[in-house]
């Protein structure tokens, strides 16, 4: 008989919960999970994981969760808006990156890097999303980095090329950011 900790309940409302926990709790929840012998549970937790490009906290988690809801019938251009009007501004770097790629489709990285000019042109382009997550979640492809959402790149030569995708081009613009 199972304990009344890891009754079948309690364990569907821990999966319940799991959206909106730390990822340092979920991770917990999972070892708890296979302490136990918890398949459904470990499964859940491994799900939710597997969602996270990043460790949340809770706060982040809730508000990731809140993003996905709304634009979850949202077009990539529609989601686009929400993520940059109204979960996140774009700062002064990220306002750069992408006046940048809007004005040279098919810059090389080299190029970009000089126009950004620090060293972590890939980190803040992949923050372009990253921080805006729950907007872009189902849209990010498996085996995809996540700025791809927003940023077609062709790989070759050593060098990567940006262009930003046709469908959020005026979205940016109609926003101000390029």
């Amino acid at each position: 008989m199972p304990k009344a900790a890891f009754s079948p309940d309690a364990v569907r409302k821990a999966i319940e919960r799991l959206p909106v926990q730390s990822t340092k709790d979920v991770k917990e929840m999972r070892r708890r999970g296979e302490a136990n012998r918890l398949p459904d549970l470990i499964d859940a937790c491994d799900a939710e994981l597997a969602k996270r490009p990043i460790e949340y906290d809770g706060d982040t988690a809730a508000r990731m969760l809140v993003a996905e809801g709304v634009v979850e019938n949202f077009d990539l251009a529609s989601a686009t808006r929400y993520a940059f009007s109204q979960v996140l501004q774009a700062s002064e770097e990220e306002r750069r990156i992408l006046a940048w790629i809007a004005a040279n489709p098919g810059g090389s990285y080299a190029d970009a890097l000089k126009a950004y000019g620090k060293g972590d042109l890939s980190l803040a382009i992949g923050h372009l999303v990253y921080d805006r997550f729950g907007c872009f979640r189902r849209f990010v492809k498996d085996h995809e980095d996540q700025s791809s959402v927003l940023i077609q790149k062709e790989r070759g030569q050593g060098s990567v090329r940006y262009t930003l995708r046709p469908e959020v081009l005026p979205v940016l613009s109609d926003l101000g950011l390029i």
